[in-house]
């Protein structure tokens, strides 16, 4: 697999960063296991916590922050735990994280500085309060980002070298989610057949363009279903499921709980 990556920040207006959950205090959820399309940051206040997350385990105590990107995690705080908490829903097209599975690291004066003002943002009802709710993100961002850089943590597109494969991936990214799949017409669009476009796929990026749709498709239901209280027949219908037993089999094939169990046990 032959790829480059290039950092986020250098593609600023292509990332979509929304704050989906922050506060202060004892942990909403202390214990459990949860796959999350989220990004979860931690900072100790009191107490500590034990993490595990892509076959790398840490146990932080009072004074630490902790940087956990998304994907399956077990996470357990001890009965006094109390901690700073933003849950953030980060995405850029076909950007990934890379790096350490979970960071333990000391939060620096003008981190937590920057922590605090994110969590204490009231939630907007004005579009001037939304404004600096905003600006309260951002600034996070620019304390965070420096450190997870120096930690070797990157949140980047992966780009290949043939332009066969990156014309095809933006169709991919813009193609509506309803849309049924057309290996076909995504061929097409790269001029090649759909068995040679399939390896060009696998040499450049490790997956076809199929493996890649789908993708796209289950990170956008776990987003809605973990970041929103939409119907779940809604969002089934969004991606091009007529029936809801369809959506909820092919949900349940992909990550291993049904779509209303996934919502139930969502992390806080």
């Amino acid at each position: 697999m032959r790829i480059s990556t290039t950092p986020i920040e250098h593609s600023a207006a292509l990332l979509d960063c929304r704050a989906v959950r922050c506060y202060e205090g004892a942990p909403i959820w202390p214990k459990g296991e949860f796959q999350s399309e989220n990004v979860v940051v931690w900072h100790l206040l009191a107490g500590s916590v034990r993490v595990r997350q892509g076959g790398m385990e840490i146990h932080a105590k009072v004074g630490s922050a902790l940087f956990v990107p998304p994907g399956w995690r077990m996470h357990e705080f001890s009965s006094d735990a109390q901690l700073l908490s933003a849950m953030l829903f980060v995405q850029a097209g076909g950007a990934i994280w890379s790096g350490p599975p979970i960071l333990n690291f000391p939060s620096p004066a003008g981190f937590l500085h920057a922590f605090r003002g994110l969590v204490r943002q009231p939630a907007p009802s004005l579009p001037l309060e939304e404004v600096h709710r905003q600006q309260a993100l951002w600034n996070f961002l620019a304390a965070l980002l420096p450190i997870l850089a120096r930690n070797g943590v990157a949140f980047s597109p992966v780009v290949s070298e043939d332009p066969r494969v990156e014309e095809s991936r933006r169709y991919l990214d813009l193609a509506p989610l309803e849309v049924p799949w057309n290996r076909s017409a995504v061929a097409t669009t790269a001029r090649v057949s759909a068995s040679q476009l399939d390896r060009l796929w696998r040499e450049f990026l490790g997956e076809t363009p199929h493996q890649y749709w789908e993708r796209r498709r289950r990170r956008y239901a776990c987003e809605q279903l973990e970041n929103s209280a939409r119907p779940i027949k809604e969002i089934a219908l969004e991606l091009g499921f007529v029936h809801l037993s369809q959506f909820s089999n092919w949900f349940r094939k992909s990550i291993g709980h049904a779509p209303r169990e996934f919502r139930q046990n969502r992390p806080s």
